[in-house]
């Protein structure tokens, strides 16, 4: 629920947002909701395996602060290993449907592939 509702909800707001914006119809900016569900999930998951694995210099915060705090996370549920496969599945199938778009969506492929392998 709270990572659905928290960056999932912020990029899918913007994403189907600057569709409209652009003119895109229903169909495009479901895709454009559907990705932005995805990559936020695949942001967040990537945020837990940092806390875990992460520079501290890098990430600007302390590392470890979800296990003191008792957080439960994707990393400590189900594992570094598995998490970073779960990131990976979602951030393949954003850009899978990115690929059906109907402009060019190079710049936005790149983008959504570092949200999900980004160290800081």
């Amino acid at each position: 629920f709270i990572y659905r509702y928290k960056t999932g909800a912020l990029l899918e707001g913007s994403l189907m947002i600057g569709a409209q914006l652009a003119g895109a119809g229903p169909d495009q900016i479901l895709v454009m909701e559907q990705i932005g569900q995805k990559t936020g999930l695949a942001f967040q998951i990537r945020d837990d395996i940092l806390d875990v694995t992460g520079n501290q210099a890098l990430l600007g915060k302390p590392i470890g602060s979800d296990e003191r705090n008792e957080k439960t996370t994707w990393a400590s549920l189900y594992g570094i290993e598995e998490a970073e496969n779960r990131a990976r599945q979602l951030t393949q199938e954003a850009i899978d449907l990115a690929q059906g778009l109907p402009r060019d969506p190079s710049f936005f492929i790149n983008l959504l592939a570092w949200m999900t392998v980004r160290e800081h």
